[in-house]
């Protein structure tokens, strides 16, 4: 299958852009890896992605405070949230299209939807 110009100048960016630290809220689709900051209890959100094949790095740098991060996609198969609680911990997202599948994680704890209930 050829790429053509659009597609292959939006993976440049994509993945040339530096990672970024964010504390609480929406956590960016642009960009490979972001590292996520806990101190505390803090929500964390991730929008759909924009393109099938799209990777999400999500790393924990800062954990302080009791910490407990609660990230949420908007579309996430297979669970429910990720949760953060110590430095270290990560996550590998992919977009599908449809939703974020869980491909792999580094010390963290997964939650399944259907323990939610």
């Amino acid at each position: 299958m050829a790429i053509g110009f659009t597609q292959l100048l939006r993976r440049a960016v994509y993945h040339a852009v530096s990672p970024t630290t964010v504390t609480s809220g929406a956590i960016p689709i642009t960009g490979k890896t972001t590292f996520v900051s806990v101190t505390g209890t803090v929500a964390f959100s991730l929008a759909n992605g924009t393109h099938v094949g799209q990777v999400k790095e999500l790393v924990c740098t800062v954990a302080a405070s009791t910490p407990i991060g609660t990230l949420t996609p908007a579309s996430p198969l297979g669970y429910a949230t990720i949760l953060f609680n110590a430095v270290g911990e990560s996550v590998h997202l992919v977009w599908t299209g449809t939703a974020w599948i869980c491909s792999g994680v580094g010390g963290l704890t997964v939650t399944n939807a259907a323990t939610l209930a």
